[in-house]
């Protein structure tokens, strides 16, 4: 069997693990008040769970063989920032609840790569064109939309993009 390496953005990972549970009332519908949902935390093991549940669909669908996984360090826009001071200006720079506790769980159970000094999408990108038989993992369209094989881990699908897309 070839062997094929998944290139993983983990930032979206993150991210999609800490967010909170809806709270439902006893009709199971999601209660609302001032017309928007209802959270309650996670708990750590909760996120724990959430990432181990992703990265084990990732390998399973995807049959990779090897993967690096990649997240988010220190100073990722310092350089895009010199260029251009409002580039991503409309983020919010609030991080979720637990978002370094899962973090530090890929770093450590996962053993995936902290990145400094460069955007994670960029590493990906480039860790990918230079490995056989790789591909990107991600639900950034960014990635989605470079040249090659990408898995979308959320829609659980594969995109492929031509040169000339």
């Amino acid at each position: 069997m070839e062997q094929r390496t998944a290139v993983i953005d983990c930032d979206g990972i993150v991210y999609a693990c800490c967010f909170g549970v809806k709270l439902l009332n006893q009709n199971n519908n999601p209660i609302k008040v001032d017309n928007k949902f209802t959270y309650r935390d996670k708990t750590e093991e909760e996120v724990y769970l959430a990432i181990d549940s992703i990265m084990y669909d990732i390998l399973d669908k995807t049959k990779a063989s090897f993967y690096y996984g990649f997240i988010k360090g220190k100073n990722t826009i310092k350089a895009r920032l010199e260029i251009n001071p409002d580039y991503k200006a409309n983020r919010t720079s609030e991080i979720p609840f637990h978002y370094n506790t899962a973090k530090q769980y890929l770093l450590d159970t996962w053993k995936c790569i902290e990145v400094h000094d460069c955007e994670v999408d960029d590493v990906c990108r480039i860790v990918s064109t230079n490995t056989e038989n790789s591909f990107i993992v991600a639900v950034d369209k960014d990635l989605l939309n470079l040249e090659g094989a990408a898995y979308n881990w959320r829609k659980q699908e594969w995109v492929e993009t031509s040169k000339e897309e």
